[in-house]
């Protein structure tokens, strides 16, 4: 099973513009086709549930700014770096925070 609930407020069209962004999703191991997944958020990876958190504002017609904040945490335990295939000793993070500056 895979969901996301969330909502936006404003839009960045234009000098001035701002909009904060928040969700809340679930994918399950096998629920989507593993090429669409968002990439920044759990690094990609299926078996996850998180949260996401994203403000920008528009210093030019061209030029924002956004801070987003992500959360993930993995729904099966049993299942974390492909144990379910055989295993893994590495175990990577599913935490990360980001800030970007956009310019067109």
């Amino acid at each position: 099973m895979a969901y996301l609930l969330g909502f936006q407020i404003g839009q960045n069209k234009k000098a001035g513009d701002w909009s904060l962004l928040a969700n809340w999703r679930q994918t399950g191991i096998a629920a989507v086709d593993p090429n669409i997944h968002d990439d920044d958020f759990a690094l990609g990876f299926s078996n996850t549930r998180g949260l996401k958190v994203a403000g920008s504002y528009s210093f030019t017609d061209f030029a924002n700014l956004t801070v987003t904040y992500l959360w993930a945490e993995n729904l099966r335990h049993d299942l974390i770096g492909g144990e379910a295939t055989g295993g893994n000793l590495i175990a990577m993070p599913m935490q990360r925070t980001s800030c970007s500056w956009t310019s067109t």
